[in-house]
């Protein structure tokens, strides 16, 4: 047996461990989520009208408005069955008589879904949110906030919301921020680039010097670095975001600035992309820096890049295949954990796949690297998976989205991707609560990480989208 197949046995081996360990862990209330998971899983017209209720009937500001359009949506769709009963009884009587007081019940009925939710999607306001991370740290989980928002739409709001940042950033209970460039300056222009990235790069460099001038306390009374995550989104952000997060931490003062940075594995080019991020995290090391921090995801805007693209009659930027994204992903773990790699980046192996993690885990332990890499998980999504991989390894962070009660609208998007990514076939998360260790969909995933390895030495690390305006138009056919 080869050293490669070795490693991948112990993984499945581990997986097993954590899968059943996590079914021990996972409480009533999880399994009752589950149960409505694995309901709605069954009929996608409920799903449907799910994604419906949530992407049409909360967006009006007016009660009447909305209170009608989700009777509608109930009158065309029906009652999803895979609610409870009372949730079910409910629906039926806001259908018959919530047009009559939509003042009244609308609230009721967003207030409803926020608590639904709310395991997934963290309250804001400030109580709330310390009283998690205060519980969060003391089980000695790691945390990421994320505040959602709407697009900026003026530098007013772009303003509002880096103050909201360097706010958080200045709390005691809230040790990372993620962050995106989209997110702090509302003029971002491809076509004049320079200005954009100087803006962007005066913009990020207050909050990685915010985060540098604060500490962390764990609950083990150890004290860290806070820091700053500069998260991807759209394909089409990809070279800027690398760029200000590269000319920032270049700038005099920040040679020791803790900083991180995400790479989408379901994009091809972000091999490339890692292999040179590397590249200048050494040098930076090598002449006196800080190490950086990379997060590997496979990615979630899967359907948005889809629709941008035909669109615009644009290729696919993405892998056509979730086995050819598997495959990159593990591409990318283990070119992160060499361990002449481990010394200029930490890297956190963000996945729900046990499969994955335990590769990771595995991977960490054989090369001597396992302090410089750390696992990632979202918030509210397999807690018992979360608690299980908690108990390997001691060292977990969670990606946690937060949005107050009047901007909840906001969270409807981050919620609608979930929702589609965690019900898709080929998704581990889909069968995470209810899974058992040699079932036949465990045997199935089983299969489905080995196979991925077969495709890892054939990938291609180029971009889908090549095209040089620089050069000539291909001649049209006649």
């Amino acid at each position: 047996m080869t050293s490669d197949e070795t490693l991948i046995e112990a993984a499945l081996e581990l997986a097993r461990r954590l899968q059943t360990r996590a079914g021990e862990l996972q409480t009533p209330d999880e399994r009752r989520q589950q149960a409505e998971l694995d309901r709605m899983i069954q009929s996608p017209e409920d799903k449907a009208t799910l994604l419906e209720m949530t992407d049409q009937a909360f967006r009006s500001g007016a009660p009447a408005r909305a209170a009608e359009q989700l009777a509608h949506i109930l009158d065309v769709q029906g009652i999803p069955q895979f609610f409870s009963p009372l949730d079910r009884t409910l629906l039926r009587g806001f259908r018959s008589f919530g047009g009559y007081l939509p003042g009244v019940a609308m609230p009721l009925v967003k207030e409803k879904m926020r608590e639904e939710t709310a395991n997934v999607v963290l309250p804001a306001e400030a109580d709330h949110l310390r009283s998690h991370l205060s519980a969060r740290r003391e089980e000695g989980v790691r945390m990421n906030v994320n505040f959602l928002g709407e697009a900026l739409l003026g530098e007013d709001e772009a303003e509002r919301r880096l103050r909201s940042y360097l706010a958080a950033l200045d709390d005691p209970h809230i040790e990372v921020v993620s962050v995106k460039i989209s997110t702090i300056y509302s003029q971002i222009s491809h076509v004049g680039r320079e200005a954009s990235l100087r803006e962007l790069c005066d913009r990020f460099e207050l909050l990685v010097r915010a985060a540098s001038r604060r500490h962390f306390q764990g609950a083990d009374g150890a004290e860290r670095s806070k820091l700053v995550y500069l998260d991807m989104e759209e394909y089409r952000d990809l070279a800027l975001t690398m760029e200000v997060f590269r000319r920032t931490l270049e700038r005099p003062g920040l040679e020791r600035a803790n900083a991180g940075i995400v790479l989408q594995a379901y994009i091809p080019d972000s091999f490339a992309r890692q292999k040179a991020l590397t590249g200048w995290a050494r040098e930076r090391v090598r002449s006196g820096g800080a190490p950086i921090t990379l997060r590997l995801v496979k990615g979630a805007n899967l359907e948005m890049e889809r629709v941008e693209a035909s669109i615009h009659g644009w290729p696919l930027p993405t892998f056509e295949s979730k086995r050819e994204t598997d495959a990159n992903y593990k591409r990318m773990v283990q070119y992160a954990l060499r361990p002449e790699h481990a010394e200029c980046v930490r890297v956190g192996i963000a996945s729900h796949n046990l499969f994955d993690v335990a590769f990771a885990r595995v991977l960490a332990r054989e090369r001597g690297v396992e302090e410089a890499a750390h696992f990632e998980m979202l918030e509210g999504m397999a807690n018992h998976q979360r608690r299980a991989l908690l108990e390997e390894t001691g060292n977990v962070l969670l990606y946690a989205p937060a949005c107050r009660q009047e901007a909840f609208v906001n969270a409807i998007g981050y919620l609608v991707r979930r929702l589609d990514e965690n019900t898709g076939e080929a998704n581990f998360l889909r069968h995470a609560f209810s899974l058992s260790v040699d079932s036949s969909e465990w045997r199935r995933l089983e299969q489905d990480f080995r196979d991925s390895f077969e495709l890892v030495p054939t990938l291609s690390e180029k971009p889908r989208r090549a095209q040089d305006r620089r050069q000539p138009p291909e001649p049209m056919e006649a």
